[in-house]
């Protein structure tokens, strides 16, 4: 394969690169100086692109076309899509906020557990369930406001996390 067919190839796994990282951007954010260097890639294959298909054979140039017109359709689906993901993450960020904000006000020691928070007490009565098996020192928590270490104590009480931090 020459280096237009190259190119060629290059320019379909850019196409594809940029419908898999649009999924999944929602997770991994790219920062603005790699999109700008990821867009003046993508044009400077898509001109790439259009010298080496212009070169084909009318058939085959006309399969080229139609594929690429759908991966350019692709992307722009892809692109309505993440501005829908965004609007809904920050409507969510918006509603979660309060709530995180409490949780950070009873494990800082702002505020105590109200009468309400507690109606499902009994849901986390558990006899045979003992002091000892727990890793928690509840004196510590007992005696003063929040909860001291709650993040810390919290990761090394999950399995995963706690091999990463040791």
């Amino acid at each position: 394969i020459n280096a237009e067919y190259m190119g060629l190839f290059r320019f379909m796994d850019l196409s594809y690169e940029q419908t898999r990282y649009t999924a999944h951007s929602t997770f991994i954010r790219r920062d603005k100086s790699e999109e700008n260097k990821y867009s003046e890639e993508k044009k400077d294959l898509q001109v790439a692109f259009k010298n080496v298909v212009s070169n084909f054979p009318k058939e085959v140039k006309e399969k080229f076309v139609a594929i690429k017109h759908f991966t350019d359709q692709r992307e722009q689906l892809e692109e309505e899509k993440e501005k829908e993901i965004d609007k809904i993450e920050r409507e969510f960020a918006e509603k979660l906020r309060p709530v995180d904000q409490e949780i950070e006000d009873i494990v800082n020691g702002k505020r105590g557990p109200l009468e309400e928070e507690l109606k499902k007490i009994g849901d986390f009565e558990n006899p045979a369930e003992t002091k000892e098996n727990l890793k928690f020192d509840f004196e510590e928590i007992k005696a003063g406001p929040g909860i001291p270490g709650f993040w810390a104590k919290a990761m090394l009480n999950n399995p995963l996390l706690a091999q990463c931090i040791r």
